[in-house]
């Protein structure tokens, strides 16, 4: 089944490109079926996978590629560009494969089509679907956090309450079926933090705002569609860091910050059948730095601005090394095969993976976005927009001539799904680049 699912084109099409470069559509592969050693793929904008009937999750947002980056070759299959010529730097970019979905700062809600040539902006019209209505219930819920696909919904936590409404591309189920839900008092969903979408539930941060507290809230579909009390949902236990993301896959380690010093904490999550329990490291970090985690080594830098790798077992740092002294202007890591990448200021520092030691220094680059490829090459977003790519055993050796943002705006969100990557400006514009 590694054909297009659209019936009336049938072509072949590679699993790890997103797209039928036949007749557009977007497709996603079943990871389930993927599993068992079988590719199946499905309409991007279905929910269940047409061989085995397993759930479809929303695709993944990742800092890594698996093509390779070449000075000699063309890196990018197709570029696409479409302005929303409105402020958009509140909340990053959210995909489904079929669509992109962002709140602008103005808090309206821009659907726009994903297709092989072409971001387009759904423009709905205003009979049965009502899309001035729920324009209007988004901007009185006053989201504070970015919108999550889960399962066929979308969904937008307020400080008050949570909106969802389906996204079947059915006619008529496309952004019908609105559910409202109280939150409860004194529950407010941290501002910009990450929801962490599960195969039957999602697990959100929330501030007790009497207690200046934080838990994990578990909440179910049938509790989404307000069918289970809020009440019965399982939460986690108290702590006293805010958690904002989760650093690894299984979604075991949380990065959090200790409102007390302001610096960065690992919360690591046990799940247990009906309760939720948070436990802080005990280690401190620099707050703006997020770390990195591979399988169980995390690389981050600490309170004292020290390069450091952490060996961790189910919560417990069972081994740590001191790689190297970086610079106090430190504000981003990527650790590639070989290499630990650290921006600083205008400058990008190689440490070795293995020793720490410091194997070069890239000038004039100052990155707002760094992904890496499976060679260790690294693609930087630079500060005027350019999308530069760079040789991580010699960084003098940089190429790249594709501009990730046309309106000379910052790059504030940027990311990579299967085999695109993903910008949106500060003034708006949403950008696709297709990896060769």
């Amino acid at each position: 089944m590694n054909r297009c699912p659209n019936h009336q084109c049938r072509s072949k099409c590679e699993p790890n490109q997103g797209f039928c470069y036949s007749c557009g559509i977007a497709i996603k592969v079943c990871g389930a079926c993927q599993h068992s050693k079988k590719i199946t793929l499905n309409r991007a904008d279905g929910f269940y996978c047409r061989r085995c009937g397993s759930v479809l999750p929303a695709p993944k947002r990742s800092q890594e590629t698996a093509t390779l980056f070449s000075p000699n070759k063309n890196n990018f299959l197709i570029s696409t560009r479409l302005p929303l010529n409105e402020r958009s730097d509140s909340f990053p970019l959210i995909s489904s494969q079929a669509n992109l979905w962002i709140l602008t700062s103005n808090n309206n809600l821009k659907i726009i089509s994903n297709h092989s040539k072409e971001l387009s902006l759904y423009q709905p019209n205003t009979g049965r679907l009502n899309a001035e209505d729920l324009q209007m219930a988004i901007k009185y819920l006053e989201p504070i956090t970015a919108p999550i696909v889960f399962r066929d919904r979308l969904i937008l936590f307020g400080a008050r309450k949570i909106l969802s409404f389906s996204i079947h591309p059915n006619e008529n189920r496309w952004l019908q079926n609105r559910q409202e839900v109280p939150l409860l008092e004194n529950w407010r969903p941290i501002f910009n933090s990450e929801i962490t979408c599960r195969i039957n539930h999602i697990e959100v941060p929330i501030l007790l705002t009497d207690r200046g507290k934080s838990i994990l809230l578990r909440l179910s579909y049938d509790a989404i569609l307000g069918k289970s009390p809020l009440e019965n949902q399982p939460i986690s236990s108290i702590s006293d860091m805010l958690p904002i993301t989760v650093l690894d896959l299984a979604g075991n380690y949380y990065w959090s910050k200790d409102l007390q010093t302001g610096l960065g904490k690992i919360l690591y999550l046990t799940r247990q059948e009906n309760s939720l329990i948070l436990k802080p490291l005990n280690f401190s970090f620099f707050f703006f730095v997020r770390p990195v985690m591979l399988g169980e080594r995390l690389y981050a830098i600490t309170e004292d601005f020290r390069l450091v790798e952490l060996v961790l077992q189910q919560g417990e740092i069972i081994r740590q090394r001191k790689l190297n002294q970086v610079d106090r202007g430190a504000h981003s890591l990527i650790v590639t095969q070989e290499r630990i990448v650290v921006a600083v200021h205008q400058s990008l520092f190689f440490f070795d993976y293995q020793t720490g030691e410091l194997m070069a220094i890239a000038q004039d680059i100052d990155p707002s976005h760094l992904f890496v490829d499976m060679k260790g090459d690294i693609l930087a977003i630079h500060r005027t927009g350019k999308l530069l790519m760079i040789n991580s055993s010699q960084p003098l050796e940089r190429w790249g001539n594709e501009d990730a943002s046309l309106d000379d705006s910052r790059i504030f969100d940027a990311f990579i799904t299967g085999n695109s990557l993903y910008t949106l400006s500060e003034n708006g514009e949403v950008c696709r680049f297709d990896f060769n």
